[in-house]
Formats: structure tokens, sequence, C-alpha cells
């Protein structure tokens, strides 16, 4: 048969529960809020078919790697569908994109370990910083790079230097909540981290102590319309998820590949 510029890809997957959670996914969004209800009204069946049979393979892929890293983090301590539920609830809470979130506890689990905290306090620290961020408002790239910064602080046992002006300029929630544990003000956080006195510890109990404040600062923000496109995604990862450990996605692959 002939092929005008088109891409033909078999799958082995089982479609019906697919579909079914797309309907989900549409019911959940419907639910999301009255104002949003009424942006998505007579565009949710577009919305959901946004999720292509590519995309599905994506997220697929996605959850497979996370799953399997959490495992890996976890090295037997914790049970690893315990992890998943307590990073999506997370990522759920704060907006913040499951992959972002599951990747600050999983870079920071080999340097925690080894100082021997618990897998729940790592879960902890992650939801404190999480929240912490959203109560900032650093989003994206900004999300992202004091993630990164706090990440690198914990592997080497102290936050300082351009780690520090990251926290300080993105994340100011968390320096804050850093200067309080210590007594000081922000502004005096730089000499605190010229001297190695932002140790991980000091990162840990400072955050983890405001997990619940900034939780109820998190839960006063509004939500806005890309934060309601952040938790759709993160509800279609988590009914990927789900089918994968029910076995219902058996696999998938690519078994007819043209393009002309």
């Amino acid at each position: 048969m002939p092929y005008d510029g088109a891409v033909i890809i078999k799958t082995d997957i089982d479609t019906g529960a697919y579909q079914k959670g797309l309907a989900e996914m549409e019911r959940r969004a419907k639910g999301f809020s009255g104002n949003m209800s009424a942006i998505f009204k007579g565009g949710l069946a577009s919305l959901a078919g946004a999720f292509s049979l590519k995309e599905f393979a994506t997220l697929s892929g996605i959850m497979t790697d996370l799953t399997s890293r959490a495992h890996i983090a976890a090295k037997g301590m914790a049970d690893t569908g315990m992890i998943m539920d307590r990073l999506r609830t997370i990522a759920d809470r704060a907006y913040s994109p499951l992959e972002a979130t599951a990747n600050s506890f999983m870079n920071n689990a080999f340097a925690l370990n080894s100082m021997g905290m618990s897998i729940e306090k790592q879960l902890d620290l992650t939801d404190a910083l999480t929240n912490a961020l959203v109560v900032s408002g650093a989003k994206g790239a900004q999300f992202e790079m004091v993630m990164s910064a706090v990440n690198r602080a914990l592997a080497t046992g102290v936050l300082n230097g351009q780690e520090l002006e990251m926290v300080q300029k993105y994340g100011g929630a968390a320096a804050e909540a850093l200067a309080d544990h210590l007594g000081v003000t922000v502004s005096a956080l730089k000499q605190m981290g010229a001297e190695g006195k932002l140790t991980a510890d000091v990162i840990q109990e400072a955050l983890v102590g405001n997990m619940e404040k900034f939780r109820a600062q998190a839960d006063e923000m509004p939500a806005t319309i890309s934060d309601a496109f952040v938790r759709l995604r993160n509800q279609m990862l988590n009914r990927i998820n789900s089918q994968l450990a029910r076995g219902k996605i058996k696999n998938i692959y690519f078994s007819e590949f043209v393009v002309q």
C-alpha cells in the first residue's frame, strides 16, 4: 500500500485500559475546579486525544525508568510502591512535574543513604523542598536549578558558593528556613556557608522542620492553567503506572515504522 509521508506503528498494548485511563483523566479534569471546567468545556476530548500513542509510549518509558530507579534507591529499606505513591502525592500537591520531584529524591538517595537517613525522612525532605519552592514561586528552569543546587550540597555535605546563591535567589522560603534554623538573617547565610555551617544535617533539619508550614502555604496559593496541565500529565503517569503494575500494559514496541 502507498505511504504518503505516513508513519505506521503497530503496538502490543491493552488499548481498552488506555482508553479507560483517558476517560478517567477527563473525569478528574472536569472536577478540577469550576473555572478550569469552563475553560476546558468542549475541549477535553481533544485534550485527552493529545496524549497520542507516541506520548503514551514515552510516558510508559518514563514510569518504567522512575520505578526502576526508585527500587535501586530504596536498597531494600522501603517498598518501591510506597515511594512512588508518596512522590506522586508530593508532585500533585505542589503542581510539580512528577519526574522533577522523583529525580530530586533519587539524586539525593545515595548521599542520604550513606548518612543513615531513612527513606521516610528522605521523602519528607523532598516534600519540604518541593513545597518551599512552590511558595517561593520557583517553576520550570528555576525549580530545576534550585533542586540541583540542593542536590549538590547534600552530595558534598555543605551548601555554599553558587549553590547557596541559587537557593537565595530562587528559593527564598528555603533560605528563610535555613536562616531561622541557625538564628541568623538571610544575608548572613553567605558567611555561614563559607564557614561550612550549612551542612547536610542543617539543610535536612531546617527544611523538614518546616514541612507542614510549607504545605499549608502552598495549599493557599491559587492554581494556574499551566498547573492544571502539569497535574493532568501527572495523573496520566499515575494511570499508566497503575496499569503497568497490574500487567495491563505488557509491552510496547514498534513492529513496523515507515516514513516516506
